[in-house]
């Protein structure tokens, strides 16, 4: 299942924050099932982003989604302080990079293989090759990085987060942060 594209209207970050947080509460406390649902919809896509570029392929990243807001669903009185987002995220963080680590060597052969089309690729010939070698080349680029670099720069670059705000859920000092999600001029 990709995760749902309704467009939701955005709040200011303070007014989300407390209700996740409520949200969060009413889980842990009662099991409120639609509690759950609304922070799964509001989560489902951020968190399939940042799953998919963890994990770098579409199922793994959906199998990391539904374990981990299964996490979130029972592990909802675990929650204490701080921001409910952070909390989430390094929920699918980790549990994205767990997933791709247990699937690295599957996916190598696979890869050797060949995988044939991508899911959405274009009609003309030429395009399909030239997406297929720039998808694996940018693939290739992002395997080098250590599993922490790519969890910043996903972070960052597909969540949206700020070099604070990943600093703080992933207890790094900020120093870190900046010098990985900041292009360095040579």
């Amino acid at each position: 299942m990709e995760p749902s594209h309704r467009k939701t209207e955005e709040a200011p970050a303070e007014v989300v924050e407390v209700d996740d947080r409520k949200l969060l509460e009413a889980v842990a406390r009662v099991r409120d099932q639609e509690a759950f649902a609304r922070l799964y919809d509001r989560y489902e896509r951020p968190a399939y982003r940042l799953a998919l570029h963890l994990t770098g392929n579409r199922e793994l990243a959906r199998e990391a989604l539904q374990e981990a807001m299964l996490s979130v669903w029972k592990f909802a009185a675990r929650f204490k302080d701080g921001e409910p987002r952070a909390w989430i995220f390094r929920i699918i963080a980790n549990r994205s990079l767990n997933i791709a680590r247990g699937e690295r060597g599957a996916r190598r052969r696979e890869s050797s293989r060949g995988q044939g089309l991508p899911q959405n690729s274009p009609a003309d010939p030429e395009q399909t090759v030239l997406v297929q070698e720039t998808d694996s080349a940018l693939g290739r680029q992002l395997s080098r990085l250590p599993p922490r670099d790519r969890q910043l720069l996903a972070l960052r670059f597909c969540c949206g987060l700020n070099q604070t705000q990943i600093a703080r859920l992933l207890d790094l000092p900020a120093r870190t942060v900046s010098s990985t999600t900041t292009p360095q001029c040579h």
